[in-house]
Formats: structure tokens, C-alpha cells, sequence
């Protein structure tokens, strides 16, 4: 979703779908801005505004902690049935959750 499409919704719409209330978000791209402009340029311009490149970033990382989150939940489960298993795993090597 574009920025653009966000602005219509309520503060309260846009903070469930951005993950983020909306003057931290505004707070956000001026700080982009800024860093935007110390930066010297070269290459190819961007496809994307500050604004949709934020919302970007912040749609990632929320779906990346939730895939950090399974995935340790995952492995902390296997490396539990290992030692179960009897696969000759060092009990210390585990997390003390598992011993």
C-alpha cells in the first residue's frame, strides 16, 4: 500500500496498519529527509518516495519478527527432541530449557 492511499484513514486505522502511530511515522521521514540530503548522489534515482520506502522497511520488519519468533521456536523445539531422541547430542550444549 502507497503512503498516498494511507492518508485518507484515521490516526487510529493507520497505526494498525503501519505498526506505528502516525507523528512518530512523519517524525521518521524527516529524519529520512534529512539523511537524503547529506547523502551525495549518484546512480539511479529511486522508484520509490521516503515515504513508501519507510513503509516498506516497517511492513518487513514486522513480518521479519514474526519469522525470527517461529524460527526460534522451531529450533528450540528441535534441538528439545534431540536430546529426547538419544542422538548422542551433549546435554550441555543445550539451552538449559531443554536439559
Amino acid at each position: 500500500m502507497k503512503y498516498e492511499n494511507l492518508t485518507k484513514f484515521n490516526d487510529g486505522e493507520f497505526k494498525r496498519l503501519v505498526g506505528v502511530p502516525r507523528p512518530l511515522f512523519l517524525k521518521m521521514v524527516s529524519v529520512l529527509q534529512h539523511a537524503e540530503l547529506a547523502k551525495k548522489k549518484s546512480g539511479r534515482p529511486h522508484s520509490l518516495c521516503l515515504e513508501d520506502q519507510l513503509l516498506l522497511t516497517l511492513n518487513y520488519l514486522r513480518c521479519y519478527r514474526d519469522y525470527v519468533t517461529s524460527t526460534a521456536k522451531q529450533v528450540k523445539a528441535w534441538k528439545c527432541q534431540s536430546k529426547q531422541d538419544g542422538t548422542g547430542i551433549d546435554v550441555k550444549f543445550l539451552p538449559v530449557s531443554c536439559r
